[in-house]
């Protein structure tokens, strides 16, 4: 298939899918600094993008996030689902919570369920969960309210809150205080755990099997695998700058836009498979869903070298030239920040994500300039 070809297929995926966003009342706010102001009230579902956003209004819809500082003190009636640095919720979210975070920090109402995963996640005293709570993190501390089960692993945790159900969780040390009350079972593997009395368990009380890991830092397949991931990547990368040296430099542009493409990327992200769905339901769409869904992971995959490169030219500060240093260090660097614990899974899969928002916004524009230079040929 031609490059040609390739750009006409992502290009059309974009603008249907600005299209659909506009025919569902979508809005779209992507700058340093996001926010809905107190006495505003957002009509639909938000895709919001920047190193800091604040939601003090009403969001009638969904809440889709990407970025540094994320603070809700009004109310999201629909869905919030994101990532980013630190998420705080003071006010309400109407639906279910899914965050990717470093921390997480709950001191306001969540009318359902709640899926946290990150380095810290932390409920107030003033915090209530309606329905469920799953985490993967590397500390939690409940003090609030959870109207039904607590379930998940993390390195420690500490229970001086009410759960309304069970709770189920692998960690490495747990620790019940007095002021605790759970109104179910006790389901629990750890290495250690920490009874305080006081504390009220009214079901059962059942030790998991609890197997400490080794560290994968200590197995010499950890390095042996990585460092062939890592000669891979750098092989791909080496072929992108020899064989598409105008790409490789729009898409370098791009991914210094990080906040753009971070929106764009979660976007598409989200929106391309249920696209791709869509148009296999129609028998004759299967082979475009076929190659939408190649591209998709294709784009997954060499994003985040774009974005590898892009640091390691930060940091070496070349900026001329694309030299094979800086594509080293940068997948080197990201080799390493992909496999710490916890966050690890976070820094991948936003690493990911702007990579995709660069590579369809720089796809777009290459479609979008040649269509007009054969235009005024024309």
């Amino acid at each position: 298939m031609s490059k040609k070809n390739i750009l006409l297929i992502i290009s059309i995926l974009i603008l249907f899918l600005s299209f659909s966003a506009n025919s569902w009342a979508t809005q779209f706010k992507s700058s340093n600094s996001v926010s809905v102001a107190k006495d505003e009230v957002v009509e639909g579902d938000l895709f919001a993008a920047g190193a800091i956003i604040n939601i003090e209004g009403v969001i009638n819809g969904d809440l889709f996030f990407g970025g540094n500082t994320i603070n809700i003190n009004g109310e999201v009636k629909g869905d919030i689902i994101g990532m980013g640095g630190s998420f705080t919720l003071n006010g309400v979210a109407g639906d279910d919570v899914r965050v990717w975070c470093g921390s997480v920090n709950i001191n306001g109402h969540i009318e359902k369920s709640l899926t946290a995963f990150g380095g810290n996640v932390v409920f107030s005293k003033n915090s209530l969960v309606k329905r469920d709570v799953y985490i993967g993190c590397g500390m939690a501390q409940f003090e609030g309210d959870i109207g039904g089960e607590l379930r998940g692993g993390a390195g420690t945790i500490e229970l001086s809150g009410i759960i309304g159900k069970q709770v189920k969780l692998k960690v490495e040390q747990l620790t019940i205080q007095p002021s605790a009350k759970i109104h179910g079972n006790l389901k629990y593997g750890a290495q250690k755990i920490d009874i305080k009395e006081g504390a009220v368990i009214e079901g059962k009380i059942e030790e998991l099997p609890y197997k400490e890991k080794r560290s994968k830092w200590l197995s010499w397949k950890f390095y042996f695998f990585k460092l062939l991931f890592m000669i891979g990547s750098i092989i791909v990368g080496i072929f992108l700058i020899k064989f598409f040296p105008d790409l490789t430099d729009k898409v370098s542009s791009q991914v210094r836009c990080y906040w753009k493409s971070l929106g764009i990327g979660f976007i598409v992200l989200i929106c391309l498979p249920i696209v791709a769905i869509v148009v296999a339901i129609t028998v004759i769409g299967i082979p475009l869903t076929v190659i939408l869904f190649l591209f998709y992971f294709l784009f997954l995959y060499i994003g985040k070298i774009f974005v590898s490169l892009v640091v390691g030219k930060e940091i070496l500060k070349s900026r001329g030239s694309v030299p094979l240093w800086p594509l080293i260090l940068g997948i080197g660097i990201f080799t390493v920040l992909f496999n710490i614990p916890y966050v690890g899974l976070l820094i991948k899969l936003i690493t990911v994500i702007i990579g995709l928002g660069a590579l369809s916004v720089s796809s777009f524009e290459t479609l979008k300039r040649a269509r007009n230079t054969k235009n005024i040929s024309t």
